[in-house]
């Protein structure tokens, strides 16, 4: 069995004859293969004359070649090839060439490296592995990823969605940059194909502040075509251990909002899901008072287990989160689009949360944001779907709840919202309802759900 120290890891040692044969040997195993997209020949001699390469020598054979473009004083290069042979896969040699790669990189003080890759999972897995992350569709054949170097791993990512936000971005940007904290962040962009000049200002930005900002420029819009744009592209490439989420036309406005809900998760291991008071403005940056969507997060927030108040009414404004990136876990197996609700559901099911009393950011009401398009099926059905998966996963154990009383509240909110014949898929939810103990309890006591949901 081969074994690494066989193995001579070089650096623009091969020869044009070394590069074709070896193309020719790999071809094969390209998706699609790769003498049905080039010319082997002129590919070969373009690579050997242009190219950085990281090679992998075998007894004298190149058997692995990873082949790159970057010119010294650039903060981008782009990766044209990665292959091994066949007979050397799944012995790590890809894995070694791709990290030689980002030490020279890193050396001539390039930040990011790009690469196109097919549509293919096991293939996008790898690279994820390797610290690759989606960045954009170029069509439905393959994607774009990216990975980015010599960057401070950060404790935590923010998450923000842009969608022709030009008039609010830079409100949006300026308040990530002026975080006061004593640890590493970073700033997760995806616009999502903006048609009104957003995209200039992010990438002035991104040039301004490389380390931080690490934005998605998609050409297609993806929202449109119902994918969950955020679990798609912006958490799978989260590195920080929590998660703070704020949309392009949001801002926030105490610059110690995360170095506070920072030291609330740290303080209690039980703590995975933060949330504040929040402002109203309108398009034009004026606060809107009186507002019944303050006085509600108001009415509902509290600090503790929110599972039972959550199934009632989606309250905690998205712009004021943080939580756990690791109770993210699994998210998709309940819910088939990433908006709040039931990500809230999701994660406050799972651990003790914090209401923080200051105020820490204004959302902005749009007629025109990320929800307001309607071209996403099935937004509508967002309750049932969130409530549906929500007692599903309670039923199935993966919820913890605070008390007896708070185990009771969810069953009864269960049976009620059964007994109204509103939630999909109600003879399946049913039939595992009756398997509690406090079914018949239940059905005997219908008044007692609208005396527990009245109990916070």
């Amino acid at each position: 069995m081969l074994i690494n120290m066989d193995i001579q890891y070089l650096h623009n040692f091969s020869t044009f004859n070394d590069i074709y044969k070896h193309l020719k040997e790999v071809s094969p195993f390209f998706l699609p293969p790769l003498e049905e997209r080039v010319d082997i020949e002129e590919y070969a001699n373009k690579l050997f004359k242009y190219a950085q390469r990281e090679e992998a020598y075998y007894d004298g054979e190149l058997v692995g070649l990873v082949a790159y473009y970057c010119t010294e004083g650039e903060k981008e290069a782009f990766i044209s090839n990665v292959s091994v042979q066949q007979c050397f896969s799944h012995k790590g040699i890809a894995t070694l060439l791709l990290n030689n790669t980002k030490n020279y990189l890193c050396k001539i003080n390039v930040h990011k490296v790009k690469m196109e890759v097919a549509n293919d999972k096991n293939i996008i897995e790898f690279y994820r592995k390797n610290d690759f992350y989606l960045d954009r569709e170029i069509d439905y054949t393959k994607f774009m990823m990216v990975s980015y170097l010599d960057c401070p791993k950060p404790l935590v990512s923010i998450i923000c969605l842009v969608f022709n936000h030009k008039a609010y971005i830079r409100q949006c940007l300026d308040g990530f940059i002026m975080q006061k904290v004593d640890f590493p962040i970073e700033v997760l962009i995806h616009d999502d194909a903006s048609t009104d000049g957003s995209k200039k200002i992010l990438c002035e930005y991104e040039e301004k502040y490389p380390k931080l900002f690490k934005p998605i420029y998609q050409t297609i819009n993806q929202y449109s075509k119902g994918i969950p744009v955020s679990y798609t592209y912006q958490y799978p490439r989260c590195l920080g251990k929590y998660v703070a989420v704020c949309e392009g036309d949001d801002y926030w406005t105490d610059p110690l909002k995360l170095q506070k809900q920072v030291n609330i998760l740290e303080s209690d291991k039980n703590i995975g899901f933060v949330y504040s008071k929040f402002q109203l403005v309108n398009l034009d940056n004026m606060l809107i008072e009186n507002s019944s969507t303050v006085s509600n997060q108001l009415s509902h927030s509290k600090t503790g287990y929110l599972l039972p108040s959550l199934l009632r009414n989606n309250f905690p404004q998205t712009l004021t989160v943080m939580f756990k990136k690791e109770l993210l876990a699994n998210f998709d197996k309940y819910y088939s689009y990433g908006y709040d609700w039931p990500l809230f559901i999701h994660i406050c099911g799972k651990c003790k949360s914090v209401f923080l009393k200051d105020v820490t950011g204004c959302y902005r009401i749009n007629p025109n944001g990320m929800m307001a398009s309607g071209t996403l099926k099935d937004v509508d059905n967002g309750g049932f779907t969130t409530l549906n998966g929500a007692f599903r996963a309670y039923l199935c154990g993966e919820y913890k709840a605070a008390s007896i009383l708070d185990k009771l509240k969810i069953n009864v909110y269960m049976y009620y919202r059964l007994s109204k014949g509103d939630i999909k898929d109600s003879v399946e939810l049913e039939n595992c309802v009756k398997s509690r103990l406090l079914y018949q309890l239940m059905r005997r006591m219908t008044f007692v759900w609208a005396f527990l949901l009245k109990k916070k």
